[in-house]
């Protein structure tokens, strides 16, 4: 309630009566009229909230028209959630603002400081995109109200830019193609094939879908699973409880525990379903695979020269598997690392290395980094792929990054050092890369996000090219094989990289746009 005191303004007479003598009484005195000017208090006549974009941010402003105020008086104080976030005329919204209350509270006063209050309750709403997927060369937008962005081409080539859909709760993507999970729980595959067909699949009473390299797999609510891949290809699996997948194969848990597989996991090898019982990781390399059993024990099957054939006490007790293009290696519960595949180039042998006490594995295509608890990082593999790090200092890391061929190191100073072949990013010399706090990363270029919002792309010259575009006020960052996206601090879309891998956005740039805020007054104390 607005509690404001009213005041009027008066006049006092005075009457007193004097007489020749100076005495205070008798029939010649003389009235006396005094007036005292009562100052009229400051009166809020109204509040008003306004919104602007600017370069920066969505930002809201607390305008008061006010009678007898001082105007360097004024307060203003905003809350969320009964927390105080701004004590200015101004609010910068952020993404978790939209929807949510916001109560504006102001108090004014005027020169003797008789002062005025009241408040104002908003609910700004906006729609803007939330989160962004990509394929191999393209991206997919979801906005705030469901509907759903499209750009670039799809696996073959063929330009989806302009693609619209509605009613989406989430996206899925893998190499080829986008699967999108709708608010009825149904869900729909786009453009996975070669065949030139813009007609979806339909799948209906879904509850999950998962994705490896050119399929998709859909877990239903009835616990059935079914399989998807190119130009129709389909296969239903049965009761499953949940579903994981490997580049190119997956595998779902039965409710006893038992796995059951589909894929190119059978290639080449008489593994059974049955003798897959306990698994909690299959890793696959091509045609080979490695499974990592819940007592720790692993063991391999597909083709050499990935295969391991011997389930020696070197593959017990491994509590994680990694991969690249050429080589396995395992991270066992000691910390240490064992590795086999492709011999000394491609990072199958380790032997030079000293892998102890390690606590995470990164791979490039063809190297392996690996972080150990001390901070430090040795490397191994192919030299032009990130296996030879001689170049550079690597203590203190905090976090590795890949591309194909190069590795990328954020550091616990905000640092950044990469090594590797130079066409992949593994030459950041002649970029400042200090202040930064995350590291975004493809097959062909990295690109860093500083804590001021400016971004840093290095690598290839098909994915580093953001000349026509201002990389400030970034506030998240996506990327496809040759190019990148990222949502500013203000809501808009900004892409950039190679224009046939989604860099060109141009066709949907207004579909892009976040939309003007609306703003509901749920309640206030003003008329």
């Amino acid at each position: 309630m607005n509690l404001r005191k009213i005041y009027l303004v008066s006049l006092l007479t005075l009457s007193t009566a004097t007489g020749c003598g100076g005495s205070g009484s008798g029939s010649g005195g003389q009235s006396q009229n005094i007036t005292i000017a009562v100052v009229e208090p400051a009166v809020i006549n109204t509040l008003d909230i306004t919104s602007e974009l600017t370069e920066q941010n969505q930002m809201l402003y607390a305008t008061i028209s006010c009678t007898q105020c001082v105007q360097e008086n004024h307060q203003y104080r905003w809350y969320i959630n009964d927390s105080l976030v701004s004590t200015t005329d101004r609010y910068a919204l952020t993404e978790k603002d939209y929807n949510k209350e916001i109560n504006i509270e102001v108090t004014v006063s005027n020169s003797e400081n008789l002062s005025d209050s009241a408040y104002k309750i908003i609910i700004p709403t906006r729609v803007q995109v939330t989160e962004i997927y990509s394929t191999e060369n393209a991206f997919a937008a979801l906005k705030t109200d469901g509907t759903v962005v499209m750009w670039g081409n799809d696996y073959y080539g063929r330009d989806i830019s302009g693609f619209e859909l509605s009613n989406v709760t989430q996206i899925y993507s893998n190499a080829k193609a986008f699967a999108v999970l709708k608010t009825d729980n149904s869900a729909e595959i786009w453009e996975l094939g070669y065949e030139d067909n813009s007609s979806p699949i339909n799948i209906n009473n879904v509850a999950k879908i998962f994705s490896s390299y050119g399929s998709f797999a859909v877990l239903k609510a009835d616990n059935s699973a079914e399989v998807f891949w190119e130009n129709g290809g389909h296969k239903n699996i049965g009761e499953v409880v949940d579903i994981f997948s490997t580049d190119n194969s997956f595998y779902a848990v039965r409710a006893d525990g038992s796995l059951v597989t589909w894929g190119m996991i059978y290639y080449n090898s008489g593994i059974t379903d049955d003798e897959l019982n306990d698994v909690t990781q299959i890793d696959s390399l091509g045609t080979t695979f490695a499974a990592l059993r819940s007592d720790g024990s692993l063991f391999t099957w597909g083709t050499p020269p990935y295969y391991y054939d011997t389930l020696s006490q070197e593959l017990y007790n491994v509590e994680k598997i990694y991969s690249n293009d050429g080589a396995f290696a395992v991270l066992k519960t000691d910390g240490s690392v064992f590795t086999w595949g492709e011999k000394s180039t491609w990072g199958g042998d380790s032997s030079s290395v000293e892998l102890n006490n390690t606590t995470e594995i990164y791979s490039s295509g063809n190297a392996f980094a690996a972080l150990k608890n001390d901070n430090t990082v040795v490397t191994w593999g192919l030299s032009d792929s990130g296996g030879d790090s001689s170049s550079v200092e690597l203590q203190n890391v905090s976090q590795i990054y890949s591309t194909e061929n190069a590795f990328a190191a954020l550091k616990n100073d905000g640092t950044v050092v990469s090594w590797g072949s130079d066409y992949f990013g593994g030459d950041s010399s002649n970029f400042d890369l200090s202040n930064v706090k995350q590291v975004y990363s493809k097959n062909l270029a990295f690109t860093a996000l500083k804590n001021d919002g400016t971004a840093v792309t290095w690598g290839s010259d098909w994915g580093i090219d953001s000349s026509t575009v201002d990389l400030s006020n970034i506030a998240r960052i996506y990327s496809a094989k040759r190019a990148f996206a990222a949502i500013k601090t203000n809501g808009i879309v900004v892409t950039w990289g190679s224009d046939s891998d989604g860099s060109d956005s141009s066709i949907v740039a207004d579909s892009l746009l976040p939309s003007v805020v609306e703003i509901e007054i749920k309640e206030t104390d003003l008329p």
